[in-house]
């Protein structure tokens, strides 16, 4: 399944995307709103139903230069994307590690 990333934002802020339901292969495309949206500071949640979906967004945030954080909720999982300001990120990011 294709879709924009951002598609499926509920929330009175659109900041999570629920993906758990989705049995198919994800491929993203990102549009220049998601991007300036997490640019801005803001922060977007993918409830995924398993680990086997972390790869098309790990993939989207490597082309796009972003960032993320996952974490386990029962059998789910739970990434957050997000994008350090137009300045450096923290010096242990820069250094490729923590």
């Amino acid at each position: 399944m294709r879709m924009e990333a951002g598609q499926r934002a509920k929330g009175e802020d659109g900041s999570f995307v629920d993906l758990v339901g989705e049995r198919r292969q994800v491929d993203f495309y990102v549009i220049t709103y998601f991007l300036e949206y997490l640019e801005a500071g803001n922060r977007v949640l993918f409830k995924l139903r398993d680990p086997k979906q972390i790869d098309p967004v790990a993939l989207m945030a490597f082309e796009h230069n972003l960032n993320f954080l996952f974490s386990r909720d029962e059998d789910r999982v739970n990434l957050v994307l997000y994008k350090f300001g137009a300045g450096p990120g923290p010096a242990e990011f820069d250094q490729g590690g923590l």
